[in-house]
C-alpha cells in the first residue's frame, strides 16, 4: 500500500508550536535551571537515532540521570529488551532507588518534559510532532524487516505506540504499531494522537505522584 503524504506537515508542525510556545518556552528554561543547579553535568542529552530516509540525526532531551554514561546503559537494556521480548519497561524505578536520578527525574520523565528539547528537532525538519519513535541504529539493526517502513516518514515526539501501551508493548510490538501508523497516516490520526497523547501524559504523572517511590525523591551526592 502506498504511504499518504503530508505535503503540510511541517507547517502544521510550526503553527501548532508557536501557538504552545507561551507554555512550552518558560517550561524548558525552567527545567534547564533546574538540572543545571541540582545535579553536575550537561543539561542536555544527545544520542544518535535514525531518521527518515535512514538518515541519522542527534537527538536532544533533558538529562534526567547522574553522570555521563547513559548511551551505553541504554544500548545494554535494549539489548535485553530485545533479546527476551519483553515489555519496553524503562530504568526509572532502578535508577530511582540506585541514586542515579536527578532530583523530581522520576516525575520529568513521566510527564514527558524530558522531551521538550526535540522540538528543535522538529523545527531543524529532522523530526515531526507525530510519527514512529525515533529509534537507535541498534534498535533498528535488531529488528530490520520491521522497521523498514518507518523510514518513509519522519520520526515523531509522540506517535501510535506511545497512545497504545508503550511501556507495556515489546519492541517488535513496538515496531508493528509503528509500521501501522505509516501505512495509514492522515492529519486526522495524527490530531487524534495528539489529544489522546494529553491523557496518558496525564495519567502518566498521577501515578507518579501516587507512587510511593516518587514519595521522597533522594538527592544523590555529587562524584
Amino acid at each position: 500500500m502506498r504511504t499518504p503524504r503530508l505535503p503540510a506537515q511541517g507547517i502544521r508542525d510550526l503553527l501548532l508550536l508557536t501557538i504552545t510556545s507561551p507554555l512550552w518556552l518558560p517550561l524548558g528554561f525552567v527545567l534547564a535551571l533546574w538540572i543545571r543547579t541540582t545535579s553536575p553535568g550537561p543539561v542536555f542529552f544527545r544520542q544518535t537515532r535514525i531518521g527518515r530516509a535512514g538518515r541519522p540525526f542527534v537527538l536532544w532531551k533533558f538529562r534526567t540521570l547522574q553522570g555521563t554514561d547513559h548511551e551505553a546503559r541504554h544500548a545494554r537494556h535494549i539489548e535485553q529488551l530485545f533479546a527476551h521480548d519483553v515489555p519496553l519497561l524503562k530504568l526509572d524505578a532502578t535508577d530511582e532507588k540506585a541514586g542515579r536520578l536527578i532530583p523530581l527525574g522520576r516525575l520529568i520523565r513521566a510527564a514527558g518534559f524530558d522531551e521538550i528539547p526535540q522540538i528543535f528537532n522538529i523545527l531543524r525538519g529532522e523530526m515531526s510532532l507525530v510519527g514512529p519513535r525515533p529509534v537507535t541504529p541498534a534498535e533498528l539493526a535488531a529488528c530490520r524487516q520491521l522497521g523498514r517502513s518507518r523510514l518513509k516518514v519522519r520520526p515523531g515526539l509522540t506517535g501510535w505506540w506511545q497512545v497504545n501501551g508503550k511501556n507495556e508493548t515489546t519492541l517488535r510490538r513496538m515496531l508493528a504499531l509503528d509500521a501501522v501508523y505509516v501505512r495509514h497516516t492522515s492529519h486526522a490520526l495524527d490530531l487524534s494522537i495528539l489529544i489522546r497523547t494529553i491523557s496518558v501524559v496525564l495519567r502518566a504523572t498521577l501515578e507518579t505522584l501516587a507512587a510511593p517511590s516518587s514519595a521522597t525523591i533522594a538527592v544523590p551526592d555529587a562524584a
